[in-house]
């Protein structure tokens, strides 16, 4: 018996075929055992003398040996330009204060992360906040292996500010709609409390084969 070729069907049949394989690579790049590796490729190179980008702030005194602290302050992403994405809420931290002040007086209470909105303008959904926070996490595990982890965000080290804003911002693009680094900064504020209390407090931090692993994901 001779094969009917259907091009209907082979065209139906490599775009199911296509489809799975951005579902597979979707699932690969943003899961947490990638997310980590990628981020432990970023404190290879925070720690590296080599990397072009690190800017030295700390030079030792004569008498002083070298710390494996980090040491160093990273060049950020080229900023992006508001013109070129005009759908994208509260880039000024002062629209998103504007706003959340009109909602107290209405009697609501706007979401603590809507400042987090994607090129669309629309909120950021929750599985992708709990992506957001599962780097966050692992920044912040390294900042305490290496024993720059702030008792309040708002008392952080410039090195500490300056690297977990280069994580967040090289990850996500919603990190970077906005002025300055003022959406890292404020995400970092209200959740590195949850962090501390989860994760450094009840002592959930082990050391494997020089990166930190947080048993709460």
């Amino acid at each position: 018996m001779h094969s009917i070729y259907n091009p209907n069907a082979s065209s139906k049949h490599n775009s199911v075929y296509q489809h799975a394989q951005h579902i597979c690579a979707y699932n690969y790049y943003f899961s947490p055992r990638t997310l980590v590796t990628q981020l432990q490729d970023v404190i290879n190179k925070l720690t590296s003398s080599q990397h072009p980008q690190l800017l030295s702030t700390l030079d030792p005194a004569p008498n002083q040996e070298k710390s494996d602290s980090l040491k160093v302050v990273l060049d950020q992403p080229q900023p992006l330009e508001q013109e070129n994405h005009p759908h994208v809420c509260y880039w000024c931290k002062g629209d998103w204060v504007k706003y959340a002040k009109q909602q107290h007086n209405h009697g609501q209470v706007p979401s603590r992360l809507g400042f987090l909105t994607d090129e669309d303008g629309s909120l950021v959904t929750e599985s992708r906040i709990k992506t957001f926070m599962s780097a966050a996490k692992q920044a912040w595990n390294e900042l305490y292996h290496i024993q720059l982890d702030p008792s309040l965000w708002m008392k952080k080290t410039l090195e500490a500010a300056s690297y977990l804003t280069y994580i967040m911002k090289m990850a996500f693009n919603e990190f970077r709609y906005c002025n300055g680094d003022w959406k890292v900064k404020q995400f970092a504020i209200i959740k590195y409390p949850d962090w501390c209390h989860d994760v450094r407090e009840p002592g959930h931090l082990t050391c494997m084969s020089g990166i930190l692993f947080s048993h709460c994901f």
